[in-house]
């Protein structure tokens, strides 16, 4: 396995050339820095091209949510105790429901290929279907957390976070609907306010849209 994968890694930003160092500061401090959003994204093109596949809808959701929150800075950066690092790139770190119907937590693979991304990924499902539940290290911070709710949909949603880990994003998924023609689904994304304004996440809600609405592009099944 490339060891590009299995270790995101970090670099300590210059503060001194940072330039939302006031606003930093100033949400850094706050008790709950933590700010929630849910939006209704379109899924029609991409879930038709999951069903043509027959692949995973739920796996294909985190790797596009990974892939997109690789190409927006800010969505890889964590509090670290001499500042602000940023990783290289983040990997998922998301759930899935094991055999016994406990939730698995997955410590996931990233790749700039999609196919690689997708088996690389697959393969550790395989292992939490057959019972061999894998351990994980979130020591290392380069990772975006995804929860995937597929049994109800949603307007607003809360998940729990501790002040170590508070300023890695988490992305929950719902259960996707029919409006009008469209097939749609609720992404509530929570991240650290110190870190991340509305314009990052509607730079990460777009991307995340093109890669949806254009899934053979983006979703292309060779290496």
């Amino acid at each position: 396995m490339n060891e590009r994968i299995l270790a995101p890694t970090p670099r300590l930003i210059d503060m001194d050339a940072y330039p939302r160092r006031a606003f930093f500061n100033y949400f850094k401090s706050f008790d709950v820095p933590v700010h929630s959003r849910t939006v209704q994204i379109d899924i029609t093109r991409a879930l038709d091209y999951v069903k043509k596949h027959d692949l995973v809808f739920s796996l294909v959701m985190t790797l596009l949510v990974t892939r997109a929150a690789n190409q927006v800075p800010e969505f890889r950066q964590r509090i670290a105790s001499e500042g602000i690092e940023e990783y290289d790139f983040v990997v998922p770190f998301y759930t899935m429901l094991s055999p016994f119907k406990v939730v698995a937590f997955i410590l996931g693979r990233h790749a700039d290929n999609f196919a690689t991304c997708y088996e690389a990924n697959m393969a550790i499902r395989r292992e939490v279907q057959a019972g061999q539940i894998p351990g994980f290290d979130l020591t290392n911070q380069g990772h975006i957390t995804v929860s995937v709710v597929p049994w109800y949909s949603f307007t607003a949603i809360t998940m729990p976070y501790s002040r170590h880990h508070a300023s890695v994003p988490v992305v929950s998924i719902g259960k996707f609907y029919q409006q009008q023609s469209a097939t749609m689904i609720p992404l509530a994304i929570q991240s650290n306010h110190a870190l991340i304004d509305g314009y990052h996440i509607g730079q990460f809600l777009d991307c995340l849209t093109s890669y949806l609405a254009d899934p053979e592009t983006h979703m292309a099944l060779t290496v």
